[in-house]
């Protein structure tokens, strides 16, 4: 004789409830619009408390710098201090190299943004990046740099990477911002000392021109910022 089938004894506890909210008329999906509701007054608190730790201020966060990508946690904030009001960005990073950042905001003319604050947050196991917003504007062609001055600066920056024992791994437009006749450079996450940097295990292979050797995981190689450099510019570095 067949014994009962367990399937009988299971009974719903509850009518079906999606976690999932519904779609929206933003160009967010709909998961990231409703935590981005519940999230931006905890970032507002917690910028605030950073920015005052900072140098006395207090901060408001205005929202994501790129809405469409909600993996981007890249975020305008203002912070202000007793005699001023300033625009910054605040990103979040699982890797970020603070002194290639530096180097490069440090020097004449800077060929990145400020960097007002750059640590490792334990809380929330990211690293915890502030710099100056600055006003620019990416390549009208899309992923070539041709005007000179542009490529000029660009060489400038990453010669410099080179000449101090860095590479930089993600070369591409979207991490150049040109400011007047400057090339800046934006994103320091991949950057770092060659011979030891290595490439994220979820860089995204497909439909991007990277090194034939880019690997996951594999070691960044002066080669490839090359590489990207002729890409970008269509001259040698």
């Amino acid at each position: 004789m067949a014994g009962p089938n367990i399937m009988s004894w299971c009974r719903t506890l509850t009518d079906y409830i999606s976690v999932v909210p519904r779609p929206t008329l933003t160009r967010r999906s709909p998961i990231d619009d409703a935590g981005r509701r519940g999230c931006i007054k905890d970032l507002d608190e917690y910028y605030s408390q950073l920015v005052q730790a900072i140098r006395g201020g207090r901060a408001h966060v205005h929202g994501r710098l790129d809405p469409d990508l909600s993996m981007k946690a890249v975020f305008v904030a203002e912070a202000k201090s007793k005699s001023e009001t300033e625009k910054v960005v605040v990103k979040f990073a699982y890797a970020y190299n603070g002194g290639a950042h530096e180097l490069l905001a440090n020097a004449s003319p800077p060929q990145a943004p400020k960097l007002r604050y750059c640590e490792y947050d334990s809380d929330v196991g990211m690293w915890v990046v502030v710099m100056d917003y600055v006003e620019g504007r990416e390549d009208p062609t899309g992923d070539l740099l041709t005007e000179p001055v542009h490529v000029d600066s660009l060489r400038v920056a990453v010669t410099m990477l080179h000449e101090h024992g860095l590479v930089f791994g993600d070369l591409r437009a979207p991490n150049i911002l040109l400011v007047d006749d400057r090339a800046v450079l934006i994103d320091f996450d991949w950057c770092g000392k060659a011979g030891e940097a290595r490439y994220p295990g979820d860089i995204l292979l497909d439909n991007i021109s990277w090194h034939s050797e880019v690997r996951r995981g594999g070691l960044i190689d002066r080669a490839h910022d090359v590489y990207l450099f002729r890409l970008l510019t269509q001259q040698e570095l």
